[in-house]
């Protein structure tokens, strides 16, 4: 087994936009802070809903990216399950609203 690598141009960071990379699985990108641009985040489609695997930071832009997430990809289906990778909070910092806004359970070591 080898790796391969895509040529895929990344989603501009925090427009709420998803990059389809393999069938039914999404990337985009949030925004962070002056230290570290933005991070990666995923969004898998399944049967009944999505599973999104880390948040972003809580600010008003990540915020705002996900609003436009939810205005494109949610109409039908929404988040059934928030994983995140780690406690930091540009991966974890709005998987408790995402949870809450939507009933998706929670998943975190």
């Amino acid at each position: 087994m080898s790796l391969e690598y895509t040529d895929i141009a990344p989603p501009a960071t925090g427009s709420g936009t998803l990059v389809e990379i393999a069938d039914g699985l999404f990337w985009a990108t949030m925004p962070v802070n002056e230290m570290l641009a933005a991070i990666n985040i995923w969004l898998i489609r399944e049967d009944n809903g999505w599973a999104v695997v880390d948040t972003g930071w809580r600010n008003t832009e990540s915020m705002a990216a996900w609003q436009v997430i939810a205005g494109k990809w949610f109409m039908d289906n929404h988040p059934t399950r928030v994983f995140c990778t780690h406690m930091h909070p540009d991966h974890c910092g709005l998987s408790g609203w995402l949870a809450e806004r939507y009933g998706a359970s929670l998943h975190m070591t």
